[in-house]
């Protein structure tokens, strides 16, 4: 199988905006947000459909999930973090999170693409928020 993108990052052959890593997963800014903040639980074992993620694997990306949703919401004063994991452009399973204010919010269709510049300094925000609270 051929590496993807997403594990192309976590080797470090390509750029990307890494906020969070442990050895099963990592969070990283996706390149086309529908808002600041909207990041990606990525685990580090290449695997297609979610479903087909070993469970310990499932439940460790669902609880980092959950942990750094909590820290979204609070950051960004969001009313609710929407969870989505669709995977259509990358065959490697990746947990969307977005902070939303209403339902149309998480419409993939609405993603606007930035340059990794322009995410450096959300991703700044965000590395320095979870280390101030110690790490998931």
């Amino acid at each position: 199988m051929t590496d993807s993108i997403f594990t192309k990052i976590a080797k470090g052959q390509a750029e990307g905006e890494i906020l969070y890593r442990d050895e099963t997963c990592f969070i990283m800014l996706t390149i086309a947000p529908h808002a600041e903040g909207h990041c990606m639980v990525i685990p580090l074992e290449q695997v297609d459909n979610w479903e087909e993620l070993d469970d310990k694997t499932y439940i460790h990306c669902l609880d980092i999930a959950k942990k750094m949703a909590k820290l979204l919401k609070s950051i960004y004063n969001a009313p609710k973090i929407g969870l989505s994991i669709v995977g259509f452009q990358v065959p490697h399973t990746h947990i969307h999170l977005i902070p939303i204010r209403k339902e149309s919010d998480i419409d993939h269709t609405n993603a606007v693409r930035k340059d990794l510049t322009e995410l450096r300094p959300v991703a700044d925000k965000l590395r320095s928020a979870i280390l101030a609270q110690g790490g998931f």
